[in-house]
């Protein structure tokens, strides 16, 4: 509906005010664009800052380990740190066609 409008809008427009209102459309969309992209950056920052957090925190527990380690690794706080310390790796495959 929007385009339509913009259609019958630039209908009256002369080759030079048309090719400035396409000029301003296409900055305005990069600048939008740019906005859209800086907000998921942001976004994926701070994810990993507080993914960061809870490395150091495991780290740091796992770093003060007591000279018997064995007993120690069994316990629930020592498999949390090591929990999140690890990588896990996803191997599925889809079976749709891609871009359905």
């Amino acid at each position: 509906v929007a385009s339509a409008d913009r259609q019958k809008a630039q209908q009256g427009l002369g080759p030079a005010e048309w090719a400035q209102q396409t000029i301003v459309d296409v900055i305005a969309w990069l600048v939008i664009n740019g906005l859209c992209k800086d907000a998921k950056k942001h976004q994926l920052l701070c994810q990993q800052e507080v993914r960061n957090i809870w490395r150091r925190s495991a780290t740091e527990y796992l770093e003060a380990a007591p000279p018997n380690v064995m007993p120690w690794l069994e316990t629930a706080t020592s498999k949390l740190a090591l929990g999140q310390l690890r990588n896990r790796i996803d191997f599925a495959i889809s079976n749709a066609v891609p871009g359905s």
